[in-house]
C-alpha cells in the first residue's frame, strides 16, 4: 500500500538532500525505474578486469 511521504522526513532519514529526492521522484514518474548510472570504463581497463576475473575463475576450477 502506498501512502505519501514528507520529502523533508524521506530526506533525512536517508541522509540525502531534498532535492535528490525531488529528482529521484521526477526520474520515476518519468521513466518508471530509478536505475543507478553505470560507470564509464574504457575497453582497455575493461580488458585487463575481464581478463583478471577469467584468470582468477580457470586457477579456481584447477584446484
Amino acid at each position: 500500500m502506498l501512502r505519501a511521504i514528507d520529502t523533508v522526513k524521506v530526506a533525512t532519514t536517508l541522509a540525502v538532500s531534498v532535492a535528490t529526492i525531488k529528482r529521484y521522484l521526477k526520474q520515476r514518474r518519468e521513466m518508471e525505474h530509478v536505475l543507478p548510472k553505470s560507470i564509464p570504463v574504457n575497453s582497455y581497463e575493461f580488458f585487463h578486469i575481464f581478463w583478471a576475473y577469467l584468470r582468477f575463475g580457470l586457477i579456481l576450477m584447477l584446484y
